[in-house]
């Protein structure tokens, strides 16, 4: 289905908390209170009418954002939205959407299958990427802390904080450039909902930047995040950050 289509059916989940403030792929701050979502190609400000198909409830929501990235999922939204339609406490809901007025901006193409579209992220993380002010100010942010520091090893999140390595996680890929790292990162945030946890390893005099998807408490958590990623990146793997 096209970009153009007026009627859309497919799976909507509701952004985390940590996601407040952020800016949006239009430049919006992004605001829980409000009845926005990210669609994948649709322009921005078009207005939406989102209908759970399990209760028959709808909200008409404006576009702000791009996403998801995640087989089967169409639409990313506030809380807001979320509990107008009444699907806090499960996550994710089956819902139809309609186009009631496309925004000024051009849509996106469309043309290419969800995982083309997924492939396209991982080859940008392995190629030059062209940077936004954030993420430059990200990398910075990121190198000084490293340069500051006399450990060979570092743990971080995507926003350049330290984080403290005492969970399991899913390894997605590994760097030489902080860059790639933390643009694939962010993506990988937004994409899939869960923390992303950036490594700093200094090997043989080299910098190496590795990403893992999820801080959870148990492997058999983990194993369902690993399930679901592996249908996007097959060489993802289990890593014990507890030890």
């Amino acid at each position: 289905m096209t970009c153009y289509s007026q009627i859309q059916q497919g799976e909507a989940s509701y952004y985390k908390d940590v996601f407040e403030g952020r800016k949006t792929a239009n430049g919006e701050i992004f605001q829980q209170n409000l009845l926005t979502a990210a669609h994948r190609s649709l322009a921005f400000g078009s207005i939406v009418k989102l209908t759970n198909r399990a209760n028959g409830k709808s909200v008409e929501v404006r576009i702000n954002d791009r996403g998801p990235y995640i087989r089967n999922r169409i639409v990313d939204v506030t809380k807001s939205v979320a509990v107008e339609l009444d699907f806090i406490d499960t996550g994710v809901a089956e819902v139809e959407l309609e186009v009631i007025s496309f925004g000024n901006s051009h849509p996106t193409p469309s043309n290419l299958p969800l995982e083309d579209e997924e492939d396209q992220i991982a080859h940008n993380a392995k190629s030059p990427v062209n940077k936004i002010e954030d993420n430059i100010s990200l990398e910075q942010k990121l190198l000084s802390q490293i340069n500051n520091a006399s450990a060979t090893e570092l743990y971080f999140n995507v926003r350049a904080e330290p984080v403290k390595p005492d969970f399991y996680a899913v390894q997605i890929a590994s760097f030489a450039d902080a860059s790639n790292a933390l643009n694939l990162g962010l993506e990988l945030e937004k994409a899939y909902q869960e923390e992303v946890t950036l490594r700093y390893k200094l090997l043989n005099g080299k910098a190496l930047y590795t990403l893992a998807l999820g801080q959870l408490a148990t492997r058999l958590e983990t194993e369902k995040l690993l399930v679901n990623i592996k249908t996007n990146y097959q060489g993802a793997f289990i890593v014990n950050l507890t030890k």
